[in-house]
């Protein structure tokens, strides 16, 4: 049970690239939650930004997985540290959708 937390972070990550991808592909921003509530310029271009922002974050759950086996404290530092710099990254992105 000591790999219970990568594993768990492994498949979160995990599932965040699969959500990314299906929205990259299909382009259709009705697989966006609550996309009833952003004015969108181009709807296609907005669902790809947006599944690029997904992709971003799912950085944040792998690294911490990566890093847990050597030191517990420091994956939880590196979770909220790639989260911090993910979100700030996406507001840059988002912008320009």
């Amino acid at each position: 049970m000591n790999n219970a937390y990568s594993i768990l972070m492994l498949c979160f990550s995990g599932m965040l690239l699969l959500y990314a991808a299906i929205l990259a592909i299909v382009k259709d921003p009705k697989l966006i939650p609550r996309n009833d509530t952003v004015e969108m310029k181009d709807p296609k271009k907005y669902a790809v930004q947006f599944s690029k922002i997904i992709a971003l974050m799912a950085v944040a759950p792998f690294l911490s997985a990566v890093s847990f086996p050597a030191n517990q404290t420091f994956a939880f530092v590196v979770l909220a540290g790639a989260g911090a710099v993910g979100l700030w990254l996406s507001t840059k992105m988002i912008k320009d959708a």
